[in-house]
């Protein structure tokens, strides 16, 4: 309803520029070759309106449009705006049940890659979350959906997407986001950071999560009532449990779904109209805070993560004293848990530790037995005396000490793909599981099968 076509251009361009101003970096292409090149390049002149769609932004882009059009990948490659090539979203391991297939994306990265060769322009994907039953995408396990991607594209990043906060039951059709007895966090969440972190660091890739930014339909499941959920309205806090979480355990890159109203929905971050609705702000505050510790988080590698909860989050690990870095001798929490990692970027050594619990604050106490800094939200430090000091953690909240500044820098790998040999150094840390019927009351649930080409560390839910 604007009119002309020169005024729909500009609306579109305040949008990236807004876009650029609430701390994002990337975006997706559109569906339109013309709207891409005028994103790409200054010069172009889509339906003959010359316009620089990303004037006044560090934008750049992933080009999903035209990628079976080797002329269409020439013209991208030549912009300094090219951020890569989205090559897939949620494929199936085999075509069992889809088309959309990790084989076909496969095809589709190697047909580029022979076009554009250049490291800078990553072949990205996107894969399901754990939840996924391996079964209904052609796998017999997560595992080995995660390796036959990684394996097929050789992406540039391992994303997947997992949106973990959610409103369950009857109550969650009246989409009351103060209900805090049916919206929780998935348990799950942390065990699906653990199997793409891991694998991430075998094969010596980078790995990017998710936070959701709009709510949902109820999704009634007549079978099951009680699994029936919806995404609730989008809360700053609760957003930033799952942004800090990931950078807890290493991600390298935070993404949003989705920035534009869709689905019939009207609370994501921008309007159809190009005005902002409130959870634009909550993303440009948090993308603010992420930006402040880049010198933290970009680059960095997860030594450890363990858990303070008394029952441990499914396929994660408890936490003790010897997984603390030198010099921190303890950290409690006086709620229902947090994650605590230790992180290395170059010499710098990071203890962290967030507030998982979407509605309460808690209590965290770290015990050091040297002066250490502490990290502040702005990525300034502050000095913090040997003993012990507590933190009251708001919901997403953290602590973030730095330990160390002079540790020896960690070696780089990258695995070979595929590999398949007789000692399993992908595993590095083992997890074991209670069970009253197991030799000596516990058990390894899967080592691989008899040619050690298979193997899962995923644990069971029961």
């Amino acid at each position: 309803g604007i009119g002309d076509e020169e005024a729909r251009f500009k609306l579109l361009q305040k949008k990236y520029q807004d876009m650029d101003a609430a701390g994002f970096t990337i975006t997706e292409s559109t569906s339109w070759t013309g709207i891409n090149e005028a994103a790409l390049f200054s010069d172009r002149t889509p339906n003959g309106v010359a316009i620089d769609l990303f004037e006044g932004t560090n934008l750049k882009m992933f080009l999903s449009a035209g990628l079976s059009s080797a002329d269409v990948i020439s013209d991208a490659m030549k912009s300094t705006r090219l951020g890569g090539y989205h090559v897939v979203d949620e494929p199936h391991y085999t075509d069992k049940y889809s088309t959309n297939t990790i084989s076909a994306a496969g095809d589709r990265a190697r047909f580029i890659r022979n076009i554009d060769s250049d490291p800078n322009h990553m072949i990205f994907g996107n894969i399901f979350h754990i939840n996924t039953k391996p079964s209904s995408i052609g796998a017999d396990s997560y595992d080995q959906y995660v390796r036959g991607f990684v394996e097929q594209l050789q992406p540039g990043v391992l994303s997947y997407d997992y949106y973990a906060v959610r409103m369950f039951g009857d109550d969650a059709r009246d989409d009351n986001p103060s209900n805090e007895s049916n919206t929780r966090l998935m348990p799950t969440f942390f065990q699906n950071m653990e199997v793409i972190s891991k694998l991430a660091d075998y094969y010596g890739m980078r790995w990017w999560g998710f936070t959701r930014s709009m709510s949902s339909e109820y999704n009634y499941r007549t079978d099951n009532p009680e699994t029936s959920y919806r995404y609730p309205v989008p809360r700053e806090d609760q957003m930033r449990v799952q942004v800090f979480s990931l950078l807890c355990y290493g991600a390298q890159g935070i993404e949003y779904w989705p920035y534009a109203n869709c689905d019939g929905r009207d609370d994501a971050l921008v309007n159809r109209d190009g005005t902002v609705n409130p959870v634009y702000y909550y993303a440009q505050s948090i993308n603010k805070e992420v930006h402040a510790l880049t010198w933290v988080f970009l680059g960095a590698r997860r030594l450890s993560v363990g858990h303070t909860d008394a029952d441990t989050p499914v396929g994660c690990i408890r936490l003790t004293k010897d997984m603390l870095p030198d010099g921190i001798t303890d950290v409690t929490t006086n709620g229902v848990g947090m994650p605590v990692s230790t992180l290395q970027n170059g010499n710098n050594v990071f203890l962290m530790a967030v507030n998982k619990d979407i509605w309460h604050e808690q209590t965290v106490t770290v015990t050091s037995e040297r002066a250490m800094k502490r990290v502040l939200p702005d990525g300034t430090t502050e000095s913090v005396s040997a003993g012990k000091h507590d933190y009251n953690l708001p919901v997403g909240g953290y602590v973030l000490y730095l330990v160390s500044e002079n540790a020896p820098e960690l070696e780089n790998h990258s695995s070979p793909l595929p590999t398949y040999e007789f000692y399993r150094h992908d595993v590095t840390d083992v997890a074991f599981n209670a069970h009253q019927s197991a030799s000596n009351g516990f058990y390894i649930a899967d080592m691989g099968n008899h040619v050690w080409n298979s193997y899962n560390l995923i644990t069971p839910d029961d």
